[in-house]
């Protein structure tokens, strides 16, 4: 007769570390005032799945009968994919068990003994589902390519929901994962539509160098290459160009609009306050033409990024610098013909046929893996206990208090990872080209908190300099691109005010006033844009009070560098003036501690911690990303940005007009690379 119990089960695993695996569960049938209850306890003496003990205790409680039980055994796994155990029961029987893992399929066979070695039954199973480690997967090395594509905009962090996007930690840990698949031959890289501005593609060449290193091949596919995405693809072994495609090496380049006149035509007046020789940030509203201090620096980051590709290309192209100078100079534009006499790519086609060209490249097998199939991700977690964490937070735009980075809640995550005893390091991703001194002093002090109590790895992106460079200082390391464009230690300010541009409008402000200064500041306010400017430019002692403050906030700068780098307020002085360096000139000088990426980043953080080089690691991204963001679902308004988006060249001016006359910790917008809001839409 057919019955419907009632059975309630609940059950507890705790596996404090890789070796011990503790477990409580149980079972209650309220209808027949029945149930069961098992403790039982797992070792692996090794910390591996090769061997494991294991042994419990249970007890079955029946009406007017409670009896209790043992069991002990062991299971061994000779090799992948092959499983042995014996178990024996306190009445004597003893439980035989071989298994077998077929990829995505796996047998078993249970047989049990009694107490006199008689065969009493046996259990068979088969199981089909997700892939597990094969006996079949030692003769599998090297059979398959991972196939990667990078198009569109390279980011930090996607949405939870909806955005299936290439972020710049979900790349280099698939060519990590790759090193530890040895069915992978090598990686497929699709950069047919691939943005991903010249610090993150530098960061991915070097993870494909470690690849080729260690034996495994790269293929790279381009459509349209320019300096940054050819740069990224002459790591590959075989570079790819589309038979109508085009390579345009043009060389690199640092500008911007110079707009003094400009100003003065439209009836406005602006006056820079700049007294530190290269911090020329608002220069090119006071001038018509770039200063020699600032054309000094840009020519140094300019040579620099510039010798960083030519070093590179050259070196896994087999090209002398004389050959790529004067490819560049004397031709930048190749279409596929072209570069293959040039000796830049190695053959022509398209992504779509990458099946076939696979197959017709020597050492490159055609079958093709995603990165959810290499053997890391797809296998299920087969090691004991939780993996020590590294928190990874990111401090993206401008510094502000509200917006960029928002200084408010970095502080707040700061605080809080200072006193999380599971975090045992934190890792900072700075891309910012500075802002509001509050903003970026608010986070350095959380900063030196969390530095008191475990390690603290920065790491810079494109940018990070100025009030960037504020809240990089108080690392244990300052980890940095070739090209990372660094320091600016200097304070800068301006001032705008109506000249004329008010009478032109017919418009004028008027104003009652108590207090010499209370109309500083004040004056006509355009609708629409509701953009207010003053009416008066500063007196004399209005413009001195605000040298000294700039002064005063410029030797805070320099002596909160030195104490954080352990430098002389001298030696700080002999490199700041808002000076901006590169990253590899910025280790010359003691403002960067190594060169490198993320990945860098994150190996130091481990060493400082004391965490093994053979234990994972679990990275915790702070702050988290957000869940959706509506502007993903709304076609980009004439090509140019979706109505919720804010751009990060639009936060860069906000936080400009959101300070008049402020001291600010900001580098030019010279000094931001177009693919600077890559990562928008993160926080």
């Amino acid at each position: 007769e057919a019955r419907n119990d009632r059975v309630w089960t609940a059950g507890f695993l705790f596996r404090p570390n890789r070796v011990l695996s503790l477990g409580l569960s149980g079972l209650i049938n309220t209808d027949y005032d029945r149930g069961r209850a098992s403790a039982d306890a797992a070792l692996r003496l090794f910390g591996t799945d090769r061997f494991t003990v294991f042994g419990g205790l249970n007890f079955r409680s029946e009406p007017g009968d409670d009896a209790w039980g043992w069991q002990a055994g062991a299971m061994v796994q000779p090799v992948d994919g092959i499983f042995l155990s014996g178990r024996i029961l306190d009445d004597g029987r003893f439980l035989a068990g071989v298994g077998w893992n077929l990829g995505r399929a796996g047998l078993t066979v249970r047989p049990a003994y009694a107490k006199n070695g008689r065969l009493t039954h046996a259990v068979y199973g088969l199981r089909m589902g997700g892939p597990r480690p094969s006996v079949f997967t030692r003769f599998q090395k090297d059979n398959a390519v991972l196939s990667m594509n990078l198009s569109g905009r390279l980011k930090y962090q996607r949405m939870r929901i909806l955005d299936q996007g290439p972020t710049l930690r979900g790349v280099l840990e698939a060519l990590n994962d790759c090193l530890e698949d040895n069915r992978i031959a090598g990686v497929a890289l699709n950069l047919t539509t691939a943005s991903p501005g010249g610090e993150m593609a530098w960061e991915i060449r070097e993870a494909l160098t470690k690849l080729r290193a260690r034996g495994k091949r790269v293929v790279a596919f381009l459509e349209r290459g320019t300096m940054t995405t050819y740069h990224l693809a002459s790591a590959a072994d075989v570079v790819v160009l589309d038979p109508e495609g085009m390579l345009i090496l043009e060389g690199v380049l640092r500008g911007r609009t110079y707009m003094a006149e400009a100003i003065e035509k439209t009836g406005l007046g602006f006056e820079e306050w700049r007294f530190f020789k290269y911090k020329s940030a608002m220069e090119n509203y006071a001038r018509n033409s770039m200063s020699e201090a600032d054309r000094e620096q840009r020519q140094a980051l300019v040579d620099d990024h510039y010798e960083l590709i030519r070093d590179d290309v050259c070196r896994s192209r087999g090209l002398t610098f004389d050959e790529f100078d004067r490819l560049v100079d004397e031709q930048a534009l190749f279409t596929g013909t072209d570069a293959l006499k040039a000796g830049l790519a190695d053959t022509l086609g398209r992504w779509s046929n990458v099946k076939e060209i696979l197959g017709s490249l020597p050492g490159f097998p055609s079958r093709r893996l995603s990165e959810g199939d290499l053997s890391r991700r797809a296998f299920p977690e087969r090691k004991w206990g939780p993996k020590p964490r590294i928190a990874l937070v990111y401090a993206l735009g401008v510094c502000a208090t509200d917006m960029g980075i928002k200084a408010r809640e970095l502080e707040r995550i700061l605080l809080r990872l200072a006193e999380d005893k599971s975090i045992r390091a934190v890792v900072m991703r700075v891309d910012s080209p500075g802002g509001d001194a509050l903003a970026s002093d608010l986070v350095s002090e959380a900063m030196k908190k969390v530095r008191a109590k475990k390690p603290l790895i920065v790491t810079q992106g494109s940018v990070a300099g100025s009030g960037g460079y504020w809240i990089s200082m108080e690392a244990d390391t300052i980890v940095a691109a070739p090209h990372t464009v660094t320091g600016s230690i200097g304070v800068i300010g301006g001032w705008i005010w109506n000249k004329e541009l008010g009478d032109w409008l017919g418009m004028r402000a008027e104003y009652v006033k108590r207090g010499r200064h209370a109309d500083l500041g004040f004056g006509i306010q355009l609708p629409l844009i509701n953009l207010s400017i003053p009416d008066r430019n500063l007196t004399e002692e209005e413009l001195a009070l605000m040298k000294r403050f700039i002064l005063g906030a410029y030797e805070t700068f320099v002596r909160k560098v030195a104490a954080g780098r352990s430098m002389t307020e001298e030696e700080v002085e002999s490199i700041a003036q808002g000076r901006v360096w590169s990253g590899t000139r910025g280790k010359e000088i003691g403002l960067v501690d190594c060169i490198g990426g993320l990945e860098r980043a994150v190996e130091l953080a481990r060493e400082a911690a004391g965490i093994p080089v053979d234990k994972e690691v679990e990275l915790l991204e702070y702050p988290k990303p957000v869940w959706f963001d509506p502007s993903a679902l709304i076609p980009p308004l004439f090509g140019v940005m979706r109505p919720f988006e804010i751009d990060p060249a639009v936060e860069y001016w906000q936080c400009v007009m959101r300070f008049p006359g402020q001291p600010l910790l900001l580098m030019s917008p010279i000094d931001i690379p177009p693919e600077w809001g890559h990562w928008k839409g993160v926080q």
